[in-house]
């Protein structure tokens, strides 16, 4: 897995054999080879996939490429694959055909884009925290933060738009408590 021309047939069956194998969690191979846990578990992921595996070992779609298919719902991925094969899209087109499809389709609903890299950004900067680090009041912020997490973990989805967590107060409004308390 050091090596840097390997092939794709050579990198999954590499990451075949730690992972099955051997056991070893995908977070373990990360740090053997000294690489991402996200481009670890991305890998595997196309490579067990039915559809993604045999075209990019096919050299049909690259490996970057049949990952950002990853990020499409199974329904579509499909479609999208036989449309980038046969249409010779390389990786910019097929990310513009992806955001175009899919990013509107978020926006009208609503949702703001790029929440789920921003939700990314956050675990990697707990992940490196300390527990020194934190004062009080962070532990406090955290703590509320997990509690309504939880909440919206465990909250059904409806077909009716509702707010998930209240408003947080103006800045003034906080600070008056503050000074007041």
């Amino acid at each position: 897995m050091q090596r840097a021309d390997l092939s794709p047939r050579e990198e999954a069956d590499a990451l075949a054999v730690l992972v099955r194998e051997r056991g070893w969690s995908t977070r373990e191979v990360a740090g053997a080879i000294h690489r991402s846990q996200a481009l670890v578990s991305k890998r595997l992921r196309v490579f067990e996939d039915q559809m993604l595996a045999p075209a990019v070992l096919a050299g049909q779609i690259t490996i970057s490429a049949a990952e950002e298919l990853l990020s499409v719902p199974q329904e579509q991925r499909y479609d999208l694959l036989a449309r980038a094969i046969d249409g010779g899209w390389d990786f910019p087109a097929l990310r513009a055909a992806i955001r175009q499809r899919f990013d509107s389709n978020q926006t009208a609903k609503g949702r703001r884009r790029g929440l789920s890299r921003r939700v990314m950004e956050l675990r990697q900067e707990l992940r490196n925290l300390h527990l020194g680090d934190l004062s009080e009041r962070d532990r406090t912020e955290l703590r509320g933060l997990f509690n309504e997490l939880a909440m919206l973990a465990r909250a059904e989805p409806t077909t009716t738009r509702k707010r998930v967590f209240p408003p947080l107060p103006a800045a003034n409004d906080r600070r008056k408590r503050a000074s007041s308390g």
